[in-house]
């Protein structure tokens, strides 16, 4: 059928028709999208409407009208198509940008919110693909303003020749984005195509190095007897960065291994003491809904359920699923730590093989210290050859390069 996913009157119209003829809907894609070149100063209010309606309002409505069926039937997957320009911008594509930042902070709450209900949401974040996006009439061009011409035309003729040349594969993006629509986790965000990878990648690092830069300053906006973290809060802090640093300064501390002290101040969760919802442990160890529900599938971890049957973590819950993030993060396998998990709740009797495990695991985790060991002092050499700065972060990296290529 027809239909023009601006037309949000119509979104519950389109749901029902699929209703009637497949009994059921199991994914919802969102992928209707054009792309806006111009200065922000030289995009209309009614260009910039219309993005909005495309990229956010549009899709919203499609969700919102297609939710009802998935949570009865307690299980659906929604693909959100944003692109790289969703989680980064440069000079000419703002008003692009604008329309894909939107869908992303408005489906990553939607991910918070219909997990419980075995809902997942995946934002597919693309860089330039060989389809119509680059087209005349796909691809539109806000009015040349001389002011912004030298900035903006190298934008303007990289974007309109790119038209056939792309370096991403459609079939491939397509069977990727399949086969993580049928497999047991998916992730929040996924940057697809090498462009994407670097890209993203390279605007998460600048843009956390901007934050250290400026945290100082920062935190002194708070009122100075503000009161002290709450215990969730100080253990969210902790399962992140903070446990990172914490770490590090216990091997400063002592020579040799690390004391059973030293290590229960790292991973204990004894703050916990009241039950948690599905997306206070998500926030907690920074990990996603979906990989939660997909460990308790595969028997990593038990969960209760409340009245309502919403899943219910108590303090061992916690406890566990903060020593699997660190395995996880560490590289220990899934089939590996379900083999261990097996081995605890067989009761002491298991304690030598799950000491083996342990210790094989320490080695590896040595060695992969020692390589990066290595990575980090090749990576500082160069650094001071090319005349920088070592052992520390510079606040000011230098950009060097050609002009910031397209977006799709």
């Amino acid at each position: 059928m027809t239909f023009d996913v601006r037309d949000t009157a119509a979104a519950p119209g389109v749901v029902e028709y699929a209703l009637e003829r497949f009994g059921r809907i199991d994914v919802l894609v969102n992928n209707a999208g054009r792309g806006m070149v111009g200065a922000a100063e030289m995009v209309d209010d009614s260009t910039l409407r219309d993005l909005m309606e495309l990229h956010l309002i549009g899709p919203a409505a499609l969700v919102r009208a297609v939710l009802p069926s998935m949570r009865v039937q307690g299980s659906g997957t929604i693909v959100q198509m944003s692109s790289q320009g969703g989680r980064m911008s440069f000079p000419g594509v703002g008003a692009y940008s604008a329309s894909k930042f939107a869908l992303e902070g408005w489906s990553e709450a939607l991910a918070g919110e219909v997990a419980q209900f075995g809902v997942r949401v995946m934002i597919v974040e693309p860089s330039r693909f060989r389809t119509a996006f680059n087209t005349p009439g796909v691809l539109s061009f806000a009015e040349s303003s001389s002011e912004y011409r030298d900035l903006l035309d190298p934008v303007l003729r990289d974007m309109a020749a790119a038209d056939g040349v792309q370096e991403g594969d459609p079939e491939k993006a397509a069977e990727i984005i399949t086969s993580l629509v049928h497999s047991e986790n998916v992730p929040l965000r996924l940057p697809l195509g090498k462009e994407a990878v670097e890209r993203v990648s390279a605007s998460y690092r600048k843009n956390l190095a901007e934050v250290c830069v400026w945290a100082d300053l920062a935190l002194s906006a708070d009122f100075a007897d503000a009161a002290a973290l709450s215990a969730r809060s100080r253990l969210r802090v902790m399962a992140t960065e903070d446990l990172m640093r914490k770490a590090l300064e216990a091997l400063g501390e002592v020579d040799g291994p690390m004391s059973i002290e030293v290590i229960h101040r790292l991973v204990d969760a004894g703050d916990v003491q009241e039950p948690m919802s599905i997306a206070e442990v998500s926030d907690l160890l920074d990990v996603s809904a979906h990989t939660l529900r997909y460990y308790e599938k595969i028997g990593l971890v038990e969960v209760d359920r409340d009245s309502s049957g919403h899943r219910v973590y108590g303090p061992e819950s916690v406890r566990r699923l903060v020593f699997l993030t660190r395995m996880r993060i560490s590289g220990m396998a899934i089939r590996d730590l379900q083999h261990y998990v097996e081995l605890v709740d067989a009761g002491e009797g298991t304690v030598p093989e799950r000491l083996d495990m342990l210790l094989e695991h320490r080695d590896t985790v040595r060695r992969q210290i020692k390589e990066l060991t290595l990575s980090l002092a090749a990576t500082e050499y160069k650094i001071a050859t090319y005349g920088g700065r070592t052992g520390e972060q510079d606040s000011q990296p230098s950009v060097t390069g050609s002009s910031p290529r397209g977006v799709s």
